[in-house]
């Protein structure tokens, strides 16, 4: 996969990467509100030996220092050392706890030994600081003094001594959730590529194909309606708008498909692999590009178990295929209704009750067809999903093949696959395949 594919996964799968970043915010947040203020004061010992007479033995002798100063690290963090502090201080603490909280360290290239120690206290931390570095120096004149008494070979003096903190040290409020924020983006990013993986959902053109085994005549972006939130409209009887770059993808639609239909004039059925993969947003795209083209075209509402097109178009309790098929009235011209567009049209699903969608089959099907073919240049129609349903195919029978939709991110590649493999089945032409939420 190239970036341009893990992107494509990113954008549909966003509400995954935000929620991972909200999340290690949170537990960011959390982890500093439920951490003991830590403060840190900090003294420094200076560490001398005896002066040499000439400048090589005053040269010698600092370099005897520096070895000495790693030394005087691991004392001034010793147990002893810590006994002693607690002593001086007359705190109740255990000498344990003390040298945990103790840090000495060499300030490199120099005699300088930096002593830290953290508690929950600024006073307390300042105070115990204070005392381990006096401690150390005291035990470093204790050890560097030779058992038959005189000067000590090397001292350590206390020449910085520590102050209160002002603020605590730990927790780092801005560290944190940096840190937070950076885990859980990374750990957003790997879940959403999982979660496609896993779910198997189209993402890109080239899955999509890859599980068709057809050509793609196109891809409709997000949003294809002026105004509206997501891919399909909502039905409220408001004329339907197009945006200009779906405007576009549906005239590159319409080049592909006329092109590759066996006749120009025929009828087709516009299908989605799954519920909700935009194939009602297809048929009425594909019918408006082509109607600019001065073509007169009608959609007809032949998903008869939910059917959207009637509900999106405001079109509900209109006479229609329904009831052409049962019987309850005969086909005209006059039930397709006029859209704004010139040239194209609309047959509603109708008020027939819910034994029509067993009558796609039927000869009145292929009849109602053929006077279709024969009134208008183009008959598209919106057919059941192909996957729970077998209408789309039963339907196909009667045209000259079946365009293929599914929606990226949603639409599984098995399903695109099982979808292609059920029509080919029935010995259906595949006309290719329509990627709507394309990015």
């Amino acid at each position: 996969m190239d970036i341009l594919e893990y992107l494509a996964i990113w954008r549909r799968q966003w509400w995954i990467v935000a929620g991972a970043l909200v999340l290690g915010l949170l537990t960011a947040t959390l982890v500093c509100v439920f951490t003991r203020p830590q403060y840190i004061a900090s003294s420094k010992l200076f560490v001398t030996t005896t002066g040499g007479a000439s400048v090589v033995e005053a040269y010698q002798g600092n370099l005897f220092g520096e070895e000495r100063v790693k030394s005087y690290a691991k004392l001034a963090s010793s147990q002893q050392v810590a006994q002693r502090a607690i002593d001086q201080l007359q705190i109740d603490m255990s000498a344990r706890d003390l040298m945990s909280q103790v840090s000495a360290k060499p300030v490199e290239n120099t005699v300088i030994l930096d002593i830290s120690v953290s508690a929950t206290n600024p006073d307390l931390a300042r105070d115990l600081t204070n005392a381990v570095a006096l401690q150390t120096t005291q035990v470093v004149a204790q050890l560097e003094t030779s058992a038959r008494g005189g000067s000590p070979a090397a001292t350590a003096t206390l020449f910085d001594e520590a102050v209160a903190p002002s603020k605590p040290a730990k927790p780092n409020w801005w560290r944190n959730l940096i840190v937070g924020a950076l885990a859980g983006l990374l750990l957003g990013l790997i879940a959403a590529i999982a979660r496609d993986k896993l779910l198997g959902s189209v993402v890109s053109s080239r899955d999509a194909l890859d599980a068709a085994d057809t050509t793609l005549v196109g891809s409709v972006p997000r949003r294809p309606f002026v105004g509206a939130p997501d891919n399909d409209a909502s039905g409220d009887g408001r004329p339907l708008a197009f945006a200009p770059a779906a405007v576009e993808a549906f005239r590159a639609i319409r080049t592909s498909v006329v092109g590759a239909a066996e006749s120009p004039t025929g009828a087709l059925v516009v299908a989605g692999a799954t519920t909700g993969a935009g194939a009602t947003t297809v048929c009425l795209g594909l019918a408006g590009a082509i109607a600019e083209v001065g073509r007169s075209v009608v959609v007809v509402d032949c998903n008869l178990r939910d059917r959207d097109l009637s509900s999106l178009l405001g079109l509900d309790g209109d006479i229609g295929l329904s009831d052409i098929l049962t019987g309850s009235t005969v086909y005209s011209r006059k039930l397709a209704a006029r859209t704004d567009t010139a040239n194209m049209y609309v047959l509603p699903g109708g008020t027939g009750g819910p034994d029509a969608p067993d009558l796609l089959g039927a000869d009145i099907m292929g009849g109602t067809i053929k006077q279709l073919a024969h009134d208008y240049d183009v008959v598209i129609l919106d057919g059941a999903p192909l996957l729970p349903y077998s209408d789309s195919v039963v339907l196909a029978n009667w045209t000259d093949g079946v365009l293929l939709v599914a929606r990226a991110g949603v639409t599984t590649r098995d399903d695109i696959g099982n979808a292609a493999a059920k029509v080919r089945t029935a010995r259906v032409n595949v006309y290719g395949l329509v990627l709507t939420d394309a990015n």
